[in-house]
């Protein structure tokens, strides 16, 4: 019986997919209580310093002269991998992801000077946090001969992104608002990923094979935005916004140790003999491909209508286009178009008691997976609500609110096979934030 070749098979069961966060998505995390309980539909609004990551340019039109905010948010995500199956066995198995973070999401505050308005905010866009231990039995026969695969897999994962910088807008009339943001973002990835199997043949006898996989992944980046905002009547307001990220610095490493064939349970990480393999590969970007190494252009076109003092409807529509670059990694794996809407809405029910609520889609920017390719990336579209509760007066603010968002798509779990899987996924955030102005 071969069991090096089943042992090497399941060893690459999820490394193709775990070592990323949801980078197939791009509405991981709406920031502001605002933007995010309307459901991202902001570019048109954007009149408080949350509103610098959706349009810069509506600075201008904030009605206060200082405003501070800050937002808290609880965020539950999961993705269900279903049916996967490995060669020789008779059952299928599930296998769940969940990510559970408590993010101090946003500060700001903004300073408005006559015609031209400042900015200074620090956010954390995004943020997955994984810490769990799954089991699994699966009865498997190869070559005529029955044995069960003890599969046990460890995940501890922390992956984190922070943004800083300052933003500023302009009028250079009543009806037209230009703004400029430059923000620093530093993204922190650990993982550490191990997968034990221990199989139990018919004549009592077993094998037992270990890996582990570290990664660490920090990248330095600059984050440009440019925004528009045009207010052609009162109770109209068109927006326009764009930005792309630009890599500095990337500091990789990766450390891979796989131990098979072992005829005892007993494994430890300081074990050695003929059947340990280790590969372990350290590298340091800076400055690539030049000066900066570019990533994807972001483009946003938003309208909103103020109705009455009461009322304001919004609508967003955004593309996403990744820079193609014979050396830019993320274009090689997501070098197709993206697109994403959103819609909100707000309305004060008394003057100091506003309901927001939104609906947006987060298409994935990865490809429709294909039958008969292997090592192909997750692909699930979706599709969200958004709402919020608030109390407001002319110098404070409290908003309680969540966003939901959940669909269904296709993977594939296992390294070098053609097997696809269904993928369901589901994400809920709960936020609670304060703000002062005067």
């Amino acid at each position: 019986m071969n069991f090096k070749k089943n042992i090497f098979l399941i060893m690459m069961m999820f490394c193709m997919h775990l070592i990323f966060a949801d980078d197939y998505h791009f509405n991981n995390f709406f920031i502001g209580d605002r933007a995010a309980s309307m459901g991202g539909a902001y570019c048109a609004i954007a009149d408080g310093p949350e509103g610098v990551y959706y349009n810069p340019a509506g600075l201008s039109f904030s009605s206060s002269n200082y405003f501070s905010l800050s937002a808290n948010a609880i965020q539950y995500k999961q993705f269900i991998y279903k049916g996967i199956k490995f060669d020789g066995a008779k059952e299928s198995i599930d296998y769940t992801r969940r990510s559970f973070s408590f993010i101090p999401n946003f500060f700001g505050f903004l300073q408005k000077y006559k015609h031209f308005t400042f900015a200074f905010t620090v956010a954390s866009p995004d943020s997955e946090l994984y810490d769990q231990r799954d089991s699994f039995k699966i009865p498997t026969s190869t070559d005529g001969v029955k044995y069960t695969n003890n599969l046990n897999v460890d995940l501890s994962k922390t992956y984190m992104v922070y943004e800083a910088g300052p933003s500023f807008s302009f009028l250079p009339s009543k009806q037209l608002s230009i703004g400029f943001g430059l923000f620093v973002r530093y993204t922190n990835n650990r993982q550490i990923f191990q997968q034990s199997q221990v199989y139990n043949l018919e004549n009592e006898s077993s094998q037992t094979s270990f890996s582990s996989q570290y990664i660490r992944d920090d990248i330095v980046s600059l984050v440009g935005n440019f925004g528009i905002q045009y207010m052609p009547i009162k109770y109209l307001s068109i927006g326009y916004s764009a930005s792309m990220p630009l890599h500095l610095v990337d500091v990789k490493s990766n450390k891979v140790t796989a131990l098979n064939g072992l005829n005892s349970p007993n494994l430890a990480l300081g074990y050695f003999d003929a059947n340990v393999v280790s590969k372990e590969n350290d590298v340091i970007n800076i400055f690539e491909d030049g000066l900066f190494r570019s990533t994807f252009v972001k483009q946003t076109i938003g309208i909103a209508g103020f109705i009455n003092k009461s009322l304001v409807v919004s609508l967003d529509g955004s593309f996403y286009v990744a820079v193609q670059d014979e050396k830019n990694e993320y274009a090689d794996f997501h070098n197709w178009f993206t697109w994403n809407l959103s819609t909100g809405i707000e309305w004060y029910i008394t003057q100091n008691f506003p309901l927001r609520l939104g609906f947006f889609t987060d298409n994935a920017n990865t490809p429709e997976l294909e039958s008969g390719k292997t090592d192909q990336l997750d692909h699930v579209n979706m599709y969200g609500g958004s709402f919020s509760i608030g109390y407001a007066t002319a110098s404070m603010s409290v908003n309680l609110g969540a966003t939901i968002s959940g669909g269904v798509g296709k993977a594939q779990m296992i390294g070098g096979s053609t097997a696809i899987q269904d993928l369901e996924a589901f994400a809920v955030t709960v936020f609670i934030s304060g703000g002062y102005s005067f």
